[in-house]
């Protein structure tokens, strides 16, 4: 592989207008709700190396360059640089790359001229961003980092006898869901830690050091993400209880404020409350676990959503309301989906056969509708206004117009959903009851065993 970093530690002005303009809308067109805190630790006024989890493949590097303005340098695994074409678009993006072993023992040496590199980012007072897993996982958990952070880190300041006043900036990246489109994304910038902190270490036993800031950027980072230690069967009890009993631990905890942030601290309050219960009764723990798994079992034989059974399958009025906005919008649905059906269906496809690992289609799918949308757009502009003999800028209202219809259409296909379990489930009510009993009564239960845990624990 020709090793062609380009210049990141320089400003591009085409990328700048490209990040701000098509890429955002794309962007926020792309997730229902995009939030994140303390994002005001992105620009303080010195080098920083982001170190993120590292959970959905490119959608993690996009998430972070979706909500801040800064160009910001990313390293990525080198293998996905093979491609020339692809190479060329990772460059662009200010992506460079990090060899592993398995990429070759003679591609090693590259690392050294991509460290210097880091070294000369770092150094023009710019941001750099690692994932210190090294590879993405599609688990809420974080995995033992590797050395590239510390050492880079370390390579910087000590060829600057520590004055460059390098800072890690831990940024949690949290997902509703990993490849749905139009779900949300929470993140959280941590608190940054100083590299000069590690200096006397560092000077007697650079290895030390190495390891210090490790464990540091671990501990850091559990505080900012999702972080579900089990790697059995007890990380889906925990995964759903989150869910179960998010509103039960709001209520309890008393949380207010903004919602991502709410449910976010629920989350970690629950994880830490099965995980006392795991450690210290173990016996609480398995009864929970087992009622758990009923429930899941209940719901799949059933063919139902925890979020129906906890609002009783919705009000009648909810019903005849939602049915009404579907009857109003269905014009607009019917024109955005035979508009966009072959962004979703062929790209969904196209993303399939090139990728078996299922957390790169998101990443697929949004870069070819960040390459390719705009060009669909201008072609159905131009059979616009040759049929209504318009002027050529219509096009932009019409590509808006366009876009608002897209997304209409795959809210409208949720609801739809939505709406029809809701009546399927009210339905239930009246032609099969006990089952309805049954499964409302098996939720309360869990809801019980865990608001008893949470009491106790606050005591």
């Amino acid at each position: 592989m020709k090793l062609d970093l380009g210049r990141p530690e320089k400003f591009s002005f085409v990328y700048t207008v490209l990040h701000i303009t098509l890429f955002r809308v794309i962007f926020f067109v792309w997730y229902k709700n995009i939030t994140w805190t303390n994002l005001n630790r992105l620009y303080a006024k010195y080098p920083i190396i982001i170190a993120a989890n590292h959970q959905n493949s490119l959608m993690d590097p996009l998430v972070i360059l979706g909500i801040e303005t800064r160009q910001i340098t990313w390293l990525a695994r080198a293998d996905i640089f093979k491609n020339p074409i692809a190479a060329r678009i990772l460059r662009f993006m200010r992506i460079m790359p990090a060899f592993r072993q398995r990429d070759g023992k003679e591609q090693l040496a590259n690392n050294e001229i991509v460290f210097q590199k880091c070294i000369d980012i770092l150094a023009a007072n710019k941001v750099l961003a690692l994932f210190p897993e090294g590879t993405h996982w599609g688990f809420r958990r974080l995995r033992e980092t590797k050395k590239a952070v510390p050492r880079i880190a370390f390579l910087a300041e000590d060829a600057h006898n520590f004055s460059l006043n390098t800072h890690i900036l831990p940024v949690g990246i949290n997902y509703s869901n990993y490849t749905r489109l139009r779900g949300n994304v929470h993140v959280n910038f941590g608190t940054p830690i100083p590299v000069k902190q590690y200096e006397d270490i560092f000077k007697n036993n650079p290895q030390e050091a190495q390891n210090k800031m490790r464990e540091d950027i671990e501990q850091e980072l559990k505080k900012e993400m999702i972080h579900i230690a089990h790697t059995d069967d007890n990380y889906n009890v925990y995964d759903s209880l989150r869910y179960i009993c998010e509103k039960q631990a709001q209520t309890i905890l008393g949380l207010q404020g903004k919602k991502a942030t709410v449910k976010f601290t629920a989350h970690k309050k629950i994880i830490e409350i099965l995980d006392n219960c795991f450690n210290s009764k173990p016996d609480t723990y398995t009864e929970l676990k087992n009622q758990t798994n009923t429930y899941k079992q209940l719901l799949s034989e059933y063919n139902m959503r925890d979020w129906l059974v906890a609002k009783h399958g919705g009000d009648t009025f909810g019903i005849i309301l939602q049915s009404f906005i579907l009857t109003v919008l269905f014009p607009i649905f019917a024109i955005g989906y035979c508009t966009h059906a072959f962004f979703y269906f062929k790209f969904n496809s196209l993303a399939k056969k090139l990728a078996k690992d299922p957390q790169f289609h998101n990443s697929i799918n949004f870069g070819f509708t960040y390459l390719l949308g705009p060009i669909i757009y201008l072609l159905y502009g131009i059979i616009f206004i040759s049929v209504t003999n318009l002027s050529f800028w219509y096009i932009f209202p019409f590509a808006i117009l366009l876009l608002a219809c897209g997304v209409i259409s795959f809210e409208y296909s949720l609801i739809a959903k939505k709406t029809f379990h809701m009546i399927r489930y009210n339905y239930m009510q009246m032609t099969d009851s006990k089952k309805i009993e049954t499964i409302e009564k098996q939720r309360r239960k869990i809801i019980k065993m865990f608001s008893t845990l949470l009491h106790e624990q606050n005591q």
